[in-house]
């Protein structure tokens, strides 16, 4: 009997950003993608449905998480994303 993976839920909101306002991360475990719900401080919010770990961990934890946000995830177009507002 197989279970459906445990998702586990990062809610984000960097104080210090002027980029983004919250990042909600749902981590499936045991893999290597997870997905995403982006506040932007323009009230925008989009949806990454897989986003690799790796990266999201280098936006967490960089001196700057709008930046390194833009670097990694806007401006690459291989990241898949839908505009929810």
């Amino acid at each position: 009997m197989s279970h459906p993976p445990t998702v586990r839920e990062i809610l984000c909101t960097p104080d210090d950003s002027s980029v983004i306002k919250e990042m909600r991360i749902f981590v499936k475990t045991g893999n290597e993608m997870s997905s995403a719900n982006v506040v932007f401080e323009s009230g925008a919010e989009y949806y990454y449905p897989a986003l690799d770990n790796n990266t999201i961990s280098q936006c967490l934890f960089a001196d700057s998480i709008g930046s390194t946000f833009n670097k990694l995830v806007a401006q690459n177009d291989r990241v898949r994303y839908s505009k929810l507002s």
